[in-house]
């Protein structure tokens, strides 16, 4: 099973980046990406939008091991309900996700 740094660290070096590539694309530093990618630290949630878009990946594929959703089965009944969504409600829901994710942090 991968970590969150092992993927990070897998996908970097599947795009040819080097680490102080990523960090310079990210507006961070090569050291913050070295401790992401030896699982001493996470990212922020702002970070890992950042190194998502960087990396063309998706946030899920790099925190599949890390999120945990309840073992009743919820990560997956969620996605089947997104994946039954027209483009306009998805990007709907991902606007309402945003906000409630800013509201969060306040």
């Amino acid at each position: 099973m991968s970590s969150f740094g092992e993927r990070l660290k897998n996908i970097r070096i599947e795009k040819g980046l080097t680490q102080e590539q990523l960090a310079i694309s990210c507006d961070t530093s090569a050291g913050l990406i070295r401790h992401i990618e030896k699982s001493r630290r996470m990212p922020s949630y702002a970070l890992l939008l950042t190194i998502c878009n960087a990396l063309n990946t998706s946030p899920e594929y790099l925190m599949q091991d890390e999120l945990s959703l309840n073992p009743s089965g919820d990560k997956e009944e969620v996605l089947q309900i997104i994946g039954q969504l027209t483009p306009d409600n998805l990007k709907l829901l991902k606007d309402i996700m945003k906000t409630w994710l800013s509201h969060l942090k306040e």
